[in-house]
């Protein structure tokens, strides 16, 4: 899921936040992926873009490829069609957040720099942890 500042459909946001809301809650209950922090990991996206707002015109909210078709080229395809969609309303730069538990190694080797990161404490499986989450910045013409 992403956005552009220049889609004229007014219901993107909207959609693109109750998808959030469902594949949230979906993770929440898969695999036994019981965390709390959220209040936490919400704080420091808030402040890893802090003062870089008016650098992007997009967002990348959610990408997810199931662990078991990785490496078949699905991410790659799905991003380049989302490239297409930023460049269609004129989206220069989009950001996304991301945490060392996600696959965040793909983001790098498709040209995603990491802008800033911030460690934060939250409880997962019933166990106090440490969560490095992390802001990335991606030039769309640039791929």
């Amino acid at each position: 899921m992403g956005a552009s500042k220049n889609d004229t459909f007014k219901g993107t946001n909207l959609l693109n936040a109750l998808k959030l809301m469902y594949y949230t809650l979906l993770l929440c209950f898969v695999k036994n992926h019981k965390s709390m922090g959220h209040n936490e990991v919400h704080k420091a996206y808030r402040e890893l873009i802090k003062g870089m707002q008016k650098d992007f015109d997009g967002v990348l909210t959610l990408f997810a490829v199931k662990e078991d078709v990785r490496g078949r080229g699905l991410g790659k395809a799905l991003l380049s069609k989302l490239s297409t969609y930023y460049s269609e309303h004129n989206t220069n730069r989009i950001y996304l957040y991301t945490d060392h538990t996600c696959n965040y190694g793909f983001y790098e080797h498709m040209g995603f720099q990491r802008l800033k990161e911030k460690r934060v404490n939250v409880l997962r499986e019933n166990k106090e942890s440490k969560l490095d989450v992390y802001l990335y910045g991606f030039n769309i013409n640039n791929e």
